[in-house]
């Protein structure tokens, strides 16, 4: 553990009547009357954060209006189940209907993002809300903003006058893509999205060589020479794509883009709708080629004939995926283009701004943007053709498929199932619990083993993949492990576990977001997550999803029993931990400290290596005409003095598959 001095120097004691507030992109203050505590309120913001796109680079984002936030808190003692009013008042400074001036007092800069007006907008009366304090003095209630610029909260206990204040900001989606020194940030996303795309280029090009390599050692069959073939057009027609040009036509888009954005401060509201989509594909790309070196070392890897040819489809299903990624923006300009035509553009500038300049510019841009999409007559001549592009991805695609109708089940059996787990560990110090954590897994078992395989004992080789569903954790640490802090008063502990699979709800979050206006736009968005699991496969999916696992098993098969056993995992999400924040007023202090610690869960194969009573475990094949399954179900419990641990795994598996 570690204690340090707390950083909100700025703010007094809580025990002076002062409370503490942590809030994101706010700030926080409280107070009551002389001598007492006030009330401690902090806002969470829920708009467009990791947890919908799958990307931690938005999760800087306060909310847009429209998306929630949950105004929350704590009340001192003398308040506990007593009733509070929230008020949450918006900014109160008149923005003017659209084609009028900015306000002479907010000053010219390099963003003329900070002073767009987007029709009518009133200032909004203050809203009160509510809600009554719990038994432990806490409290809880949302709110949905409906514009933009800083809200003040303030909790008012309505008898005895103690307060608690905080603030939060409503951002203007456009500030996603705008920062202090626009044009520079502009010109560098357009450089880093041409990066990013070139590199994907490149990087699927080397996957589909490396995979044409894999076919030299099968043995020799109509099937081989037929896929070989076919993988022989598809490395053609992506050796096209690269020679024609280094990166997508698309990308010459984005600096068209750039272009119409600094033409008047009204065309970045008009953009909103393509740079949103294009920022968090830029996002989506960096963790794409990022993964795509590790699938290209797999791909090349030296492995027995059933694993490769594993390798080869899950590689195949990768490029499918890499390629959606790079032809995914296509739709993004085809949607905007069609949206906002040149004269919708140059009718949004204020009449008293036009110039012939500035209309030719905008013309022009839109052009620009579009030249590659089937909106104008001359697409044809693109050099990267979205069509073409959209081939070579049906391509990958359907060359995975007959990988899997005609080469793998030519050579290969498998066993194939899902493999569900669960484990709950307690944790002890003198007898006295401090530490306990819930963990589930959920994956697929994947056992391959060649069909003309012969003799006694037919080895197999596999592994078992998926994700951790959900961590859950409770700990009274502090005055287990350290009594000598337990003395001090606790004013606010906030803890943070693990995100699993299952805690992100909606999946198909990104339809949503499409189908929904925000400010007049139509916001594109971009969840891999939906497809990954889909179509991406395991090389791809270690990459996107959470506290992904790899847990390599092999196993031989003799008459009706079947041996397997577990191995040191490749991948495993035993790094995750549980991180705890407490905020104390020490004993015989003055000063509040902050007080952090970090608590460990095992991993994926642990649990299954638990479960299995720390071996191999035997199966019983049963027969129903051509199928066979195993299925058991694995319950172990392992007391002890500091550890107690409760092991759950469900494995079931079938020839072909079930």
């Amino acid at each position: 553990m570690v204690v340090r001095p707390c950083l909100l120097r700025a703010l007094a004691l809580w025990m002076a009547g002062l409370a503490i507030g942590v809030v994101h992109a706010g700030t926080a203050e409280a107070a009551g009357p002389p001598g007492q505590p006030g009330i401690f309120v902090e806002v969470v913001a829920q708009g467009l954060t990791g947890e919908v796109t799958g990307l931690p680079e938005l999760d800087e984002l306060t909310t847009v209006p429209g998306y929630p936030v949950i105004l929350r808190g704590m009340t001192p003692l003398g308040l506990y189940g007593k009733p509070l009013q929230i008020t949450v008042t918006p900014p109160q400074t008149i923005k003017p209907p659209d084609g009028t001036e900015a306000p002479e007092e907010i000053p010219d800069n390099d963003c003329p993002a900070n002073f767009v007006f987007v029709g009518p907008m009133e200032a909004l009366p203050p809203t009160v809300i509510d809600v009554v304090a719990d038994v432990d003095g806490s409290f809880e209630t949302e709110f949905t903003p409906k514009t933009i610029g800083t809200h003040e909260v303030e909790v008012r206990d309505p008898e005895q006058g103690q307060t608690g204040e905080s603030s939060f900001e409503v951002a203007d989606l456009s500030d996603l893509v705008d920062e202090p020194d626009c044009a520079k940030k502009d010109e560098a996303d357009k450089h880093g999205i041409e990066a990013e795309a070139e590199q994907l280029t490149e990087t699927t090009g080397a996957i589909i060589d490396a995979l044409a390599g894999k076919f030299d050692d099968l043995p020799a069959s109509p099937a081989k020479d037929e896929a070989k073939a076919k993988l022989a057009e598809l490395q053609g027609a992506m050796k096209a794509l690269r020679d024609q040009g280094r990166s997508p036509e698309w990308v010459n888009g984005v600096g068209h883009l750039v272009t119409l954005q600094s033409v008047a401060s009204e065309m970045r509201v008009a953009t909103m709708g393509l740079s949103v989509p294009l920022k968090t594909w830029h996002a989506v790309a960096k963790r794409a080629n990022a993964r795509a070196s590790a699938v290209l070392a797999e791909v090349t890897r030296k492995n027995l004939l059933c694993d490769q040819l594993d390798v080869a489809i899950n590689g195949l299903k990768a490029v499918d995926f890499f390629l959606g990624l790079l032809t995914k923006p296509v739709n993004y300009f085809i949607d905007w283009g069609k949206e906002n035509l040149p004269t919708k553009l140059v009718s949004m500038i204020p009449a008293v701004k036009r110039t012939k300049a500035g209309t030719e510019a905008v013309e022009t841009s839109w052009k620009g943007i579009t030249t590659f999409a089937p909106l104008r007559q001359d697409a044809a001549k693109s050099h990267y053709k979205v069509e073409f592009a959209g081939g070579v991805n049906k391509m990958a695609y359907a060359m995975s498929a007959f990988m899997i109708s005609r080469m793998f089940e030519r050579y290969c059996q498998t066993f194939q199932g899902p493999v569900t787990g669960k484990m709950t560990a307690e944790f002890r110090q003198y007898a006295k619990l401090y530490w306990t954590y819930t963990v589930e897994i959920k994956g697929d078992l994947i056992l391959r083993y060649p069909k003309d395989a012969k003799g006694d004992a037919i080895a197999l080789t596999g592994e078992i993949m998926g994700n951790a569903m959900s961590f859950r954790s409770w700990d009274n640490a502090i005055p287990v492990l350290f009594p000598e802090l337990a003395q001090g008063t606790v004013l606010k502990a906030v803890r943070q576990d693990p995100m699993g699979l299952g805690d992100i709800k909606v999946l198909n979050e990104t339809q949503r977001l499409k189908d929904k206006k925000i400010l007049g736009q139509d916001i594109a968005s971009l969840n891999p997550l939906t497809t990954i699991l889909d179509q991406g496969g395991p090389l791809v999916r270690l990459g996107f999803t959470p506290n992904f696992f790899r847990v390599p098993v092999r196993g031989d098969l003799r008459g009706d029993t079947l041996r397997l056993e577990v191995l040191p995992a490749a991948v495993d999400f035993d790094d995750a931990r549980t991180k705890v924040l407490v905020l104390m007023l020490p004993v015989l202090s003055m000063r509040i400290t902050l007080q952090d610690y970090a608590l460990p869960f095992k991993g994926a194969q642990f649990l299954m290596l638990r479960a299995m009573n720390d071996g191999p475990a035997e199966f019983t094949v049963q027969r129903s005409g051509t199928t066979m399954t195993i299925a058991r179900q694995f319950e172990r419990r392992k007391p002890g003095d500091e550890a107690t641990g409760v092991y759950n795994l469900s494995v079931k598996a079938c020839n072909p598959s079930c």
